[in-house]
């Protein structure tokens, strides 16, 4: 754990305060998510720490920041505590997954496959990146595994359309212009 162990409690939080290396944020956050004999437990400062790591790209620090917000840990409240969470959970799953971050991949696929989302043709899209790409067989099972839950849901002709879909390049969704508001002048 490189010289995280060697650092006393004030120091560990100074450290954190100046660095701008995502991979130390992360094990710092690590460390105070779990507390040990130096660092006494304090989770709403990995994640403020988590926020840093996600800012400087880091797939893992936006892996653990997603799953934050997804469980509503430390951000005061519980599991999908409102559409806001789950929006920045998925925002921040999505920055991981796109840099080939396989665990948020999967995260991905079994968010998409429960409530309150249910869509299946984007769970069955990460499903299908971890199969294809991932060299880990456990990750390639755990990606199947999640392939036959929406079979055994939908049945084995509906998967395959949804495969179908799955496998169509996803189109960009065009942000709508917000119409400006009428003014009090009317000139009719």
């Amino acid at each position: 754990m490189r010289c995280v162990k060697l650092l006393s409690k004030d120091n560990f939080l100074s450290l954190a305060a100046s660095t701008d290396d995502a991979e130390l944020l992360v094990l710092i956050a690590e460390r105070l998510n779990t507390g040990d004999t130096v660092i006494e437990k304090n989770p709403s400062h990995a994640v403020r720490i988590l926020r840093k790591a996600s800012a400087l790209g880091s797939a893992e620090g936006q892996y653990r920041l997603g799953l934050a917000f997804l469980l509503g840990k430390n951000l005061g409240g519980g599991r999908y505590r409102s559409n806001g969470d789950l929006g920045r959970a998925l925002d921040q799953l999505n920055l991981a997954a796109e840099q080939d971050y396989v665990l948020a991949q999967l995260k991905l696929g079994f968010v998409y496959l429960g409530p309150p989302l249910f869509n299946y043709v984007k769970a069955l899209r990460w499903f299908n990146r971890v199969v294809q790409t991932s060299p880990s067989l456990t990750s390639a099972r755990s990606a199947s595994r999640g392939i036959a839950q929406i079979r055994a849901k939908v049945g084995r002709d509906q998967l395959k359309v949804l495969m179908a879909e799955a496998s169509k390049p996803e189109t960009p969704k065009i942000p709508r212009r917000k119409k400006p508001a009428p003014s009090g002048n009317s000139l009719a």
